[in-house]
């Protein structure tokens, strides 16, 4: 199954995945710390341990640290 991955500072990837992947996984096999970004879907937040079950789109937005 296609999933883009589109992580505003990094770029678009696009990778196959098995359907049931869990977006924390997809990231680690990226390289991204899934404790440093958020992941959206649609324009919505959606937490990490979701599954993806279809094509789809994943926008993928670091947290920015203030002081």
């Amino acid at each position: 199954m296609r999933v883009v991955v589109k992580h505003v500072r990094r770029g678009t990837y696009v990778l196959y995945v098995r359907p049931g992947t869990k977006i924390s996984e997809l990231l680690l096999s990226l390289r991204i710390n899934p404790l440093e970004v958020v992941t959206l879907i649609d324009g919505i937040v959606v937490p990490k341990e979701k599954a993806i079950n279809k094509e789809t789109e994943i926008v993928v937005q670091p947290i920015t640290r203030g002081a």
